[in-house]
């Protein structure tokens, strides 16, 4: 699972965001729409208190009883995602600056799953995958995703010690990533269940002295119900890399 003060220091430096699919209130929300949103909102403040926070509805078509938002800016880097039930009480979906353990989090996530009565299948597993990720994965501002080549693909970019190439090479590298829309589904249990893997990446280690390279692989299984097992591991960068 996730490491703590090195996980902060090795995500401290991504440059790129994962796209939310957010409501802005682009058309005059009803009466009843703004007081609910502004509910849900204060109930948001009080979970994840950080200074300036706005935060955006993140539209989906799972989840019923439960509102979730997502923190769109504050005076923190840390992007975390809530969930408002029904009763007004907020229930954090992913965290690193409170020091929530991820198991928590993903208890929290499964717990709203099970009241929502969801139904995963071939036609709508992709877009679960993709609310799965913004919602518990994308923690941070500026993560970058990718499908189960990128290990390769950066493992290759370890070996690039020349600054003004290795810099190409990743711009390049970042401009082809799998966005988590295409990343693909694997049917698993006679199609009662999807599996999927998706690696978390930071391009740019430059200013980190102590601690090596690395990827985060978060290997998901989406079950019919829509809770999901979640296993995770880092990938670093070692001398057999740096040899090769």
């Amino acid at each position: 699972m996730r490491i703590t003060a090195a996980s902060i220091l090795l995500r401290g430096l991504l440059v790129a965001p994962v796209q939310m699919v957010t409501s802005a209130w682009a058309m005059p929300p009803e009466q009843g729409d703004i007081k609910s949103f502004d509910k849900n909102m204060e109930a948001a403040n009080k979970l994840f208190a950080c200074p300036g926070a706005k935060w955006d509805v993140v539209n989906q078509p799972f989840w019923r009883h439960h509102a979730i938002l997502k923190l769109r800016s504050c005076q923190w880097p840390h992007r975390p995602t809530v969930a408002v039930d029904e009763q007004g009480i907020a229930h954090l979906l992913t965290d690193d600056v409170q020091k929530i353990s991820e198991e928590t989090t993903l208890n929290n996530f499964n717990t709203m799953v099970k009241g929502e009565s969801v139904e995963i299948n071939a036609d709508n597993a992709s877009n679960y995958l993709r609310l799965f990720i913004n919602a518990h994965l994308n923690w941070r501002e500026e993560l970058y995703f990718g499908d189960g080549d990128l290990e390769q693909k950066v493992k290759k970019l370890w070996q690039q010690f020349d600054t003004k190439r290795r810099s190409e090479e990743t711009d390049h590298l970042k401009a082809e990533l799998a966005t988590p829309e295409v990343i693909p589904l694997t049917k698993v249990n006679e199609g009662r269940g999807y599996r999927a893997t998706v690696f978390a990446w930071s391009p740019d280690w430059a200013k980190d002295t102590i601690n090596p390279p690395g990827i985060e692989r978060y290997d998901i299984l989406i079950h019919r119900d829509g809770t999901i097992a979640l296993t995770s591991e880092w990938i670093w960068r070692t001398a057999t890399d740096r040899e090769q």
